[in-house]
């Protein structure tokens, strides 16, 4: 389980990304420009901006999480090794690129 807990920056941002992207394509409505008139396309970006801002923010958040318990002390994480590297390197540029995307 707590292989799950040092994955858990990525997994967040991965999920949280799938989701956005799902609630982006059906975000869009199609409403007439005046009755009887061309259709014209409405979309709701605010909404996914602020998903965008708490998905990146937890992202941020789980990473230092697993910054101050320290990444290398985590049993099991040895066994994603071949994989995955999960130590503080990776978790500072893990959380740089969830802050720097929203800046």
């Amino acid at each position: 389980m707590l292989v799950a807990f040092a994955l858990s920056p990525l997994l967040i941002v991965a999920a949280g990304a799938l989701f956005l992207m799902m609630a982006e394509s059906f975000s869009t409505t199609r409403t007439p420009t005046r009755p009887g008139g061309p259709m014209r396309t409405v979309e709701h970006a605010s909404g996914l901006a602020l998903g965008t801002t708490i998905v990146f923010l937890a992202g941020v958040v789980f990473s230092a999480a697993v910054w101050l318990r320290g990444a290398g002390s985590i049993p099991g994480v040895d066994a994603v090794a071949p994989w995955l590297v999960i130590d503080r390197f990776s978790l500072f540029f893990d959380a740089l690129l969830c802050v720097s995307d929203r800046a």
